[in-house]
Order: C-alpha cells, then structure tokens, then sequence
C-alpha cells in the first residue's frame, strides 16, 4: 500500500501567510477561516447606480458580537420594479469575511522567507496581544520614571518586526510581552532591580529590549532561552558610559549574591550566539531549580568578589 503525502506548492503556502499576517497584524479575520455566512435582501427606494460587487453598510448589532468586526456585505443582485406607482429596487448580498493588508508590512522575500521556514518545520508564532498582567504591572511602573522604556517594537524573528500597538484596542504594547506575558518573578526582578539603579543615579537611562518577546519564541535555536518562559529580561544603558556600566553592574552584582539568587549575564563584555547587541540579560531562577552552572560564571565570581571585599551589599 503506497503512503499519500499532501505536497503544498509555495503559492499555496504564501496565501496561508499573507492571511495569518493580515490577522495578527490587524487582527481581522482571514478569507481562509471558516464561518457561517449570513445573506441579507431588501427593497427601498427605487435607486439608480448601484453595481454589483459594490459594498454597502449594515448594522450588525443583532448578529453575534464577532460578526460586526468580522463581516462586510457585498451586493450579488439588483433588480427594480414598480408597484402601485412607486419605484422600487431589490438588492441582494452575500457577506465576506473583512480583510485588508499593512502597508510595508507583507513582502515577497518575508513571505517567501517565512514559507521556507514552514516547509522546514521551523516555529513561527505570530505577536501576542493577550493579558500580560505581569508586563503591565512593570509598565506602570516604567510610566513614574521618564529616565527608564520600553522598545515597542523589535524583531519577529521571521524577517519582520513587530508593531508594538494592540490592533483591536491600539493599547501600546512592547517588547516585554510581544511573545506572552513574562513571570511575576520576571516583573519582581525588573522593578526591584531598576528601583536600586535609580536610588544610586538619576541620570541613567535605561531601556528594555526584550523579554518574552516574538524573536525568542521564533528564532532558530540550539537551546531553550529563557526568555521564551518568560523567566528573563534584557535592557540597555542608553548612551552608556564606562561610569554607568559600572553602576549597574554593581547593583546587578548585589541581587546575584542576595536572597532571591536574581541572575544576570554581562553581555556588553560576552555576548551569546544569538545576540543582537550590547545589553544585560537578567532571568530569575525557577521554583523547581536554581541556575545550575552558574555558580562558577564570571558574574558570580566577580559579585562574590565584590561582596568579600565590602564594596556591594546583598539585596534585596
């Protein structure tokens, strides 16, 4: 018995990609979803000028809430006739899922990129826009502090980047939870750590870049990065000087050694594979372990160092 296999040609595949970015993007349906139709018909005024295919307007409120954002009618029929001296004309229509495309959004080498990473078996996730309460809680507190950001957009690790902007309720979102909300540890970590940056140097600037964001949970990887659990947070110092790595790093040091084992990695001095830049990588361990290996890392060492030497103090 001969084995089928479903061999999808690349057209195919970039319809398929071309509607899941219109949905993520935008957040509207794609053409491709399936859903009841719903076929409308009535008679008004006798009217001249109206085509087929032509769209018309329609209250939806009687419908299921996620048809009015959902549907568009589309006239299939016009027909006029007189009765008892008034004109009349019949209209016909048929509904379409709504869709459109993001300007500059959809390319053919994205769209030709991201279906060779398909046919590879390769993850790509599209940009979350669900609860993120731990996020949101550090955005709060980011709002009190004008020195400190968030970068509202970065890479999706598919040759694309994110939007930033929630498309339903245009809330502005971030790199912190472009790919899910970080952990309540994370979000500890972050607001601690920041707070004692801050009560050292009022005039540092800092910016987070990632957290658990689009790149981590699509990039091609040999390892599981933190951040894809939302265990972990990089950020910048923005127009970084020799002075103000210091600083931070000091104060980075001060958690490594303290109660909550609150871990960083130096990536100004040693950066991983996969990074994209200067930044430091704070993660916070998991309820089940602590950071094996880690104990000897430079980081450790050196805060460990620091500590004997009475130079940094354990926080929190």
């Amino acid at each position: 018995m001969l084995a089928a296999k479903l061999f999808l040609p690349k057209v195919s595949i970039f319809i398929i990609l071309e509607s899941w970015v219109t949905e993520t993007k935008l957040g509207t349906p794609s053409n491709t979803i399936g859903f009841i139709p719903v076929n409308l018909g009535f008679d008004c005024e006798g009217i001249s000028g109206i085509k087929i295919y032509n769209q018309i307007v329609v209250r939806q409120g009687f419908l299921p809430k996620q048809y009015p954002d959902s549907l568009k009618f589309l006239i299939s029929k016009v027909a006029h006739r007189v009765e008892d001296n008034t004109w009349l004309t019949s209209l016909e229509t048929i509904s379409t899922p709504k869709t459109k495309l993001v300007p500059n959004t959809i390319t053919f080498q994205n769209l030709s990129s991201a279906a060779s990473d398909v046919e590879q078996g390769k993850n790509i996730k599209p940009e979350y826009f669900g609860p993120a309460p731990n996020a949101k809680r550090v955005r709060e507190y980011l709002a009190t502090v004008t020195q400190f950001s968030e970068s509202k957009q970065g890479k999706d690790g598919n040759n694309g980047s994110t939007t930033g902007i929630n498309p339903k309720t245009e809330e502005l979102r971030g790199e912190l939870s472009s790919g899910g909300d970080i952990k309540s540890t994370a979000a500890d970590q972050v607001i601690a750590v920041f707070k004692a940056i801050r009560a050292q140097s009022k005039t540092i600037f800092l910016r987070i870049t990632a957290g658990n964001d689009l790149y981590h949970q699509n990039i091609d990887k040999t390892y599981t990065s933190r951040h894809e659990s939302g265990f972990a947070v990089d950020f910048v110092v923005v127009g970084a000087n020799k002075a103000d790595l210091k600083l931070v790093k000091n104060v980075l040091n001060s958690f490594i050694v303290g109660s909550k084992n609150w871990y960083y990695l130096d990536e100004y001095a040693n950066q991983t594979k996969k990074a994209t830049g200067n930044h430091f990588h704070m993660s916070s361990p998991t309820a089940e372990r602590k950071f094996k290996g880690t104990e000897d890392s430079e980081e450790t060492l050196e805060a460990k160092r620091l500590l004997a030497e009475n130079k940094i103090k354990k926080l929190p």
